[in-house]
């Protein structure tokens, strides 16, 4: 399903786990969708890590990402930026 594709800002927290970065880049980029900024930070939380994600896709192909993205272990929260100009942000998914 086709669509206009949108710049996408992902705000991801994870698990400070061996492989767990690479799971979550081999999400985009197994499925073709270039990264175009990815940010990756130690969290206040030395077991967590901060990682900011920019990706141009459609809102579909931006639905099936984060769904698979909830579905990893290592990945506890997902957050969209909704407006560039505002910075407002929506949380999309917290793992179990």
């Amino acid at each position: 399903m086709k669509g206009k594709t949108y710049q996408n800002t992902l705000y991801l927290l994870v698990e400070n786990k061996f492989g767990a970065l690479e799971r979550v880049i081999g999400t985009f980029t197994l499925r073709g969708y270039k990264i175009e900024n990815l940010i990756c930070s130690p969290n206040k939380d030395s077991d967590l890590y901060d990682i900011k994600i920019t990706v141009n896709c459609t809102d579909y192909d931006l639905e099936k990402i984060v769904k698979i993205l909830h579905n990893q272990i290592h990945v506890l929260e997902i957050k969209l930026m909704l407006n560039e100009n505002d910075q407002d942000y929506s949380k999309i998914a917290l793992a179990s």
